[in-house]
């Protein structure tokens, strides 16, 4: 959900993986705890996402490491057939 209270994209930090994925400020939420505003708060005053993480007990590595696993959800859900 975005900080404006709807589902999508938010222009400008980062690409969704498929219809159910998450955008990096999503993933950066998830990771790291807070909540999507204030993620979006954080780049909005120039913070990177590696940034966000590192001042909340994580790391870039954390963030690639959920954004692969995310995608790569996202990219096996396609293929599944129906029973």
């Amino acid at each position: 959900m975005n900080a404006n209270g709807t589902q999508g994209q938010m222009p400008g930090y980062g690409f969704r993986f498929g219809a159910n994925g998450g955008s990096l400020v999503d993933i950066t939420a998830k990771v790291t705890g807070l909540k999507v505003e204030d993620v979006v708060k954080e780049l909005q005053t120039g913070k990177t996402f590696a940034d966000v993480a590192k001042a909340n007990g994580k790391t870039a590595a954390d963030l690639v490491n959920a954004s692969w696993l995310t995608a790569r959800s996202c990219l096996t859900r396609p293929w599944r057939m129906a029973a």
